[in-house]
């Protein structure tokens, strides 16, 4: 996965969790009333900027594509609204790690 945020934004490092969301174990107490699986396996980050990072999952084989996928991060947001940009968005790239290098 590569995220990239808008600017202003700014990735934390090391707060990455990946999600399978195929499956909804209802908890009333988060926003949308579920906690999905978090993927058993370790995200690795490959690279990291402030605006952008590379993360990989080295122990998954392939990413299925009958199930809903979330990736959860910590992010700071601008400062003032003066910092954002109305039409910038948060871009996710979901690639192999044949196209990364």
């Amino acid at each position: 996965f590569v995220l990239r945020a808008p600017p202003g934004y700014l990735i934390q490092n090391g707060t990455f969790i990946v999600e399978d969301t195929t499956i909804c174990i209802t908890n009333n107490d988060k926003p949308g009333g579920c906690d999905y699986l978090t993927l058993p396996h370790v995200v690795q980050s490959y690279d990291f900027r402030q605006r952008r990072a590379e993360l990989g999952l080295p122990e998954v084989p392939a990413l299925m594509t009958d199930i809903g996928y979330r990736i959860s991060y910590m992010a700071e947001s601008p400062w003032t609204y003066a910092d954002k940009d109305d039409d910038a968005m948060w871009v996710i790239e979901v690639t192999d790690s044949v196209m990364m290098y």
